[in-house]
C-alpha cells in the first residue's frame, strides 16, 4: 500500500462506497491537477488494500468515532464525510501526499539499511554468508541448543590442494572454483541452514536440527554435491575435505565446537583428503 508511484510521485487513492460519491470523486480527480501526487479512484471494499501511497475514504457509512480523522492502517489513512467540499478534499489530498512521501522515504531508508546489513554479512566473491555472519549464527545455535537441546551440526570444509589450482590455472580460475563450490554447498543444504565462506578456500556449514546419528550421510552428500558443482562447471576437478561435529545441548561453547570441527578437518587432510571425518 505504501510503495511509491512509478513516476516518482505517491499515489493517493480516493475511496468510495456508493455510486454517487464515485461520480463526484472521478470528476474531482479529472478536474484537479496535483503536482505533489497522482490520484486514483477506487472502491473501498474491492481494492483499498492494493492502493499504493495513501488512501482517503469519503463516505457516510460506519463513520469513525472521531469525525475529523481516524487511522486504519490496513485500509485507509484519512476520512471525510460525503458532505465535504472540494476545498476539504484538496487539503486532505495534499496532506496525504506529504504523508505518503514521508512513508516512501522511510521505506527507502529501511531498504538501504537492509541492503547494507546484507552486504556486511555476505562474502563478496561467493555470495555466501561471511565469517561474521557465521559466528553470529553459530552463537545463536549454541544458545538454542543450551536452552532446549536443539541439535545441530557444524562442518568445516577445505578444498584439497587448492594452491595447485591457482598455480596451474591462475587466480581467475581459482575464484571460479570457489564460486562453483559455494554454489554446490548452497544448493545442497536446506532452507534455514547456513553455508559460509570463512576465508581463503575454507567454508563452513551449520545444519540445524540434524541429529548426530543422521549426520554422516548428510554431510557426505553435501561434500559430493560441492565436488560435482565444480566438475559440472567445466573447471579443474577439485576435491574437498570435511570435518564436522554434532552438538545436542551439552553446553559446549562456540569456540570449542569450531575447534573440534577444525581438528576433524585436519584428521581428514592427514588421512589422505577427499573425505569426511567426524570429531
Amino acid at each position: 500500500m505504501n510503495e511509491p508511484h512509478p513516476n516518482g510521485l505517491p499515489t493517493i487513492a480516493l475511496l468510495f462506497s456508493d455510486a454517487k460519491t464515485e461520480r463526484r470523486l472521478r470528476e474531482f480527480a479529472l478536474r484537479e491537477k496535483f503536482s505533489e501526487c497522482t490520484t486514483t479512484v477506487s472502491d473501498v471494499a474491492a481494492t483499498a488494500s492494493l492502493v499504493e501511497g495513501a488512501a482517503l475514504l469519503v463516505s457516510d457509512e460506519s463513520p469513525p468515532t472521531d469525525a475529523a480523522q481516524v487511522r486504519d492502517a490496513s485500509v485507509w489513512d484519512y476520512w471525510l464525510p460525503t458532505s465535504c467540499g472540494d476545498a476539504e478534499l484538496r487539503t486532505a489530498v495534499r496532506l496525504l501526499a506529504k504523508i505518503a512521501a514521508l512513508r516512501g522515504s522511510l521505506q527507502a531508508a529501511r531498504r538501504t539499511e537492509d541492503a547494507l546489513q546484507q552486504l556486511a554479512a555476505t562474502d563478496p566473491l561467493t555470495g555466501l554468508a561471511n565469517r561474521r555472519a557465521w559466528d553470529d549464527e553459530l552463537a545463536r545455535l549454541v544458545r538454542a541448543a543450551a536452552a532446549g537441546g536443539e541439535p545441530f551440526v557444524t562442518a568445516i570444509v577445505d578444498l584439497d590442494l587448492f594452491k595447485q589450482v591457482n598455480d596451474a590455472h591462475g587466480h581467475a580460475v581459482g575464484d571460479a572454483v570457489l564460486r562453483a563450490t559455494a554454489d554446490g554447498l548452497r544448493r545442497a543444504i536446506r532452507r534455514g541452514d547456513t553455508a559460509a565462506r570463512l576465508g581463503g578456500d575454507e567454508f563452513g556449514l551449520l545444519l540445524s536440527g540434524l541429529q548426530a546419528d543422521r549426520a554422516a550421510p548428510v554431510v557426505e552428500r553435501i561434500r559430493l554435491n560441492a565436488i560435482a558443482a565444480v566438475i559440472n562447471s567445466g573447471l579443474p576437478p577439485t576435491t574437498c575435505s570435511f570435518g564436522y561435529v554434532a552438538e545436542q545441548g551439552s553446553g559446549t561453547s562456540a569456540e570449542t565446537i569450531y575447534a573440534a570441527a577444525a581438528t576433524a578437518l585436519q584428521v581428514a587432510k592427514h588421512a589422505g583428503r577427499d573425505r569426511v571425518v567426524c570429531g
